[in-house]
């Protein structure tokens, strides 16, 4: 009968602190998403590497594919390639 009681009190303190742990780690590990617009301008919190770009080249007129670092405080804008009625060159 004593067995028994430990192994119940075993199995519930096991319970009761995967129940907190699972309860703690939701609440501080998650990240949440946030929709943002299109066209709507951002300002990166940090650094970026290595980051597929559109580079906009001003002799012809058309995009480039490019990669590139964005940097801490720079303003980034999304949009739709088909909006800006250039060419694009791969």
């Amino acid at each position: 009968m004593l067995r028994l009681r430990m192994r119940v009190k075993y199995i519930a303190v096991i319970l009761v602190a995967g129940l907190l742990l699972s309860i703690c780690s939701s609440c501080t590990i998650r990240a949440k998403t946030v929709f943002i617009p299109p066209k709507t301008p951002v300002i990166l919190r940090q650094d970026v590497k290595n980051v597929d770009l559109w580079v906009l080249d001003e002799k012809t007129g058309m995009l480039l594919e490019s990669k590139g670092n964005l940097y801490r405080g720079q303003h980034v804008i999304s949009f739709d390639i088909s909006e800006l009625g250039t060419e694009v060159k791969k």
